[in-house]
């Protein structure tokens, strides 16, 4: 993957090309011992002066061991486990998260085995539901053909779903309703890993629940 290769190897030039703070350190002893040595006898450096040196390298040194800190930091999250994704590019997962809808029906799987009056329910972006679809208590795949209420297909785009009790309306937050997509692609994004799947949805790692 082009994505692993260019943030490993970000990582790797940067860690090499970097100076250690205690080279810095040694150089300003040096340049500090050479100064004293070559200053005018008659008019040697105040002790306050040699002081406020040492107390201005030591504020710096101070701030660029921070710096390179949190450099660290962020390049260890962008380039977190990379390689260890690899293997799922081109895999089929299952996932709980949201996904993409082009105008081909999905197929939904549930965990409602010998539960009745369930229900799928799916959301637009805004949360506001747009066609539901009932669950027997021998279903394990659902279809939805992508229509709403009205019967009229619904916008190409990004929804959810989710599992309601049909009397109440109630949802159901530990029941998950998962659906399928094969890897393209796999990003870091704030220092989690997202799958990019062939169908244009963007999945959290820890919404998969099945890989295939």
């Amino acid at each position: 993957m082009q994505v692993n290769s260019m943030s490993i190897g970000q990582t790797t030039t940067s860690s090499a090309s970097r100076q250690s703070p205690s080279t810095d350190f040694e150089t300003f002893l040096r340049m500090l011992t050479t100064q004293m040595q070559n200053q005018d006898p008659l008019s040697p450096m105040e002790a306050d002066a040699f002081a406020s040196q040492l107390a201005t390298f030591s504020m710096v040194e101070q701030q660029t061991l921070t710096n390179q800190r949190l450099e660290d930091l962020v390049q260890g999250l962008s380039g977190r486990h990379l390689p260890d994704f690899a293997g799922l590019v081109g895999m089929s997962v299952s996932h709980s998260g949201p996904f993409k809808f082009n105008g081909t029906a999905l197929e939904f799987e549930t965990d409602t085995q010998g539960l009745s009056g369930r229900e799928i329910v799916i959301l637009d972006r805004q949360a506001n539901i747009v066609a539901t679809q009932v669950v027997g208590p021998d279903d394990v795949r659902i279809t939805w053909d992508g229509k709403d209420a009205e019967g009229r297909f619904v916008n190409a785009g990004t929804y959810s779903a989710q599992v309601r009790i049909a009397a109440t309306g109630e949802i159901m937050e530990d029941v998950s309703v998962t659906t399928k997509g094969t890897v393209e692609e796999v990003v870091i994004k704030d220092g989690d890993a997202v799958l990019l799947l062939e169908n244009g949805s963007e999945v959290a790692e820890s919404l998969v629940k099945r890989i295939r």
